[in-house]
């Protein structure tokens, strides 16, 4: 009986580690996912409402995980719009690009908490980049 309770210890921690692990590459996706629709939604808007489409577009996108939101005191958004890094070949005009970057401190905001002993297999943070060429 003694040898079942070492075990079922470990491996309940070990099954909870997975779970755990799991949720948050499904979040780590989700906010992938959000930078390259929010980066869509800043390119085909007008340039004056890039920042908000772009913000709106991650929000939703992210919206289904414990109401995480752009800018709410744990997700920062950074929404950019300025020349491409590339410029095209002659006799093409400069283009714009929009960029939009997403972070999200999972150290301190974990989505659920961490196995014990388990914190170093979690990455401090989450942060992801998304360039789109704007609609001229």
């Amino acid at each position: 009986m003694l040898e079942f309770a070492i075990v079922a210890v470990l491996l309940f921690t070990l099954i909870f580690g997975i779970i755990s692990y799991s949720y948050m590459m499904s979040f780590r996706q989700a906010l992938t996912q959000a930078a390259a629709e929010g980066a869509r939604a800043g390119a085909i808007a007008p340039s004056t409402l890039t920042i908000t489409n772009a913000t709106s577009a991650v929000t939703d996108a992210i919206g289904s995980y414990s109401g995480v939101a752009c800018n709410d005191g744990r997700l920062t958004c950074n929404v950019t719009r300025a020349p491409c890094p590339t410029s095209p070949p002659p006799p093409a005009t400069a283009r714009t690009c929009v960029t939009v970057t997403v972070a999200y401190p999972y150290s301190s905001n974990p989505l659920l908490p961490a196995p014990p002993l388990m914190n170093f297999i979690f990455p401090s943070t989450l942060d992801f980049t998304s360039v789109a060429e704007a609609n001229p």
